[in-house]
């Protein structure tokens, strides 16, 4: 729902939570599969602590987001590093500073505008971790 929601997981099996604008505090289950859904630009800024790199997901909606061109459902490009809060290649819309794990969403690739804080996680991603659907 709209404002700041705190959402608790616990249990097994398979899960898709659909982000709402307002920061959200998310805690996940670490015995589940869960994958967090962002609709659209103005549901980022959540808190997510129990993400599971390599298994649990972060999906972004296409008509959206840029940053899977060829349409594949995975990230053309990922950048990371201690400090980055902002790309700085063209093809790279998605970077995580891996000092304080926050994701980051960069609309303008290396142009002059800022990247987006996406969601404060608790540990580092990978590319892999990062999908699209139309």
């Amino acid at each position: 729902s709209p404002g700041s929601d705190t959402l608790t997981f616990t249990g097994s099996g398979t899960t898709t939570i659909y982000a709402s604008q307002g920061a959200d505090n998310i805690s996940l289950s670490n015995s589940a599969t869960e994958t967090i859904s962002y609709g659209a630009t103005n549901t980022l800024g959540d808190t997510i602590n129990g993400f599971a790199s390599g298994t649990d997901k972060l999906l972004f909606a296409r008509s959206a987001f840029s940053g899977d061109s060829n349409t594949n459902g995975a990230l053309d490009a990922f950048q990371f590093g201690a400090g980055i809060t902002s790309s700085t290649n063209a093809s790279v819309y998605f970077v995580q500073n891996t000092s304080d794990k926050i994701l980051y969403y960069d609309a303008d690739a290396n142009g002059s505008g800022t990247g987006t804080a996406v969601a404060d996680l608790d540990t580092n991603i990978v590319i892999t971790d990062i999908t699209f659907v139309a």
